[in-house]
């Protein structure tokens, strides 16, 4: 038999560790270890026929990276597993318009931007398991078509007196969203 003290050692020791496995259950359950954190950063609005970086940032509190993935609406556009070669993947829907080479972990990168790819964008990033965490964020962009041309303003004299009509009309290129023509007079806008 063990002596008093040592029994009471060992106890110890066993309540310890069982103390320390029912704090780490209670911590996993109520998500204490199982959160990340993930930040999507996408341009609101940028305009056709440009390069567009969409950035997914995230914390994973020192627990392994398993994926990042882009998401287009619903449909998958970019992937990235650390442990698999490759480690980038890019699918049908965008593979045309992403840059391979400038596309990481953390960033996806978009050129020659149409405006039919306006719309919600995706960034899911995994940890690896055998928890799995996944945390996903999301952000619209709109894709602007620019006019192309100048404005042309038209009145019907040359000159008016104080206290005349003034009858004119302002034509702007086609642009998507339409052009807000303001009328000024002295650098005044017009009601």
């Amino acid at each position: 038999m063990w002596p008093p003290s040592m029994r009471s050692a060992s106890r110890r020791s066993k309540w310890d560790a069982t103390a320390g496995s029912l704090l780490l259950v209670l911590a996993v359950v109520s998500g204490t270890l199982g959160e990340i954190d993930v930040t999507i950063k996408i341009p609101i609005a940028v305009a056709e026929n440009s390069t567009v970086k969409m950035t997914c940032d995230y914390d994973l509190r020192s627990m392994p990276l398993y994926s990042v993935k882009w998401y287009k609406s619903r449909d998958e556009f970019y992937r990235f597993i650390p442990k698999e070669m490759p480690s980038k993947s890019v699918f049908p829907l965008l593979a045309a318009k992403v840059d391979f080479n400038r596309s990481d972990d953390h960033s996806v990168v978009l050129n020659n931007v149409e405006t039919n790819l306006a719309g919600k964008y995706r960034c899911e990033v995994s940890t690896e398991g055998p928890t799995f965490i996944t945390r996903t964020e999301s952000s619209y962009m709109h894709v602007v078509k620019l006019p192309r041309g100048n404005v042309t303003a038209h009145v019907e004299k040359p000159k008016y007196a104080l206290g005349d009509t003034v009858r004119g009309n302002c034509t702007a290129p086609p642009a998507n969203p339409p052009a807000n023509i303001t009328w000024t007079v002295n650098g005044h806008p017009v009601a």
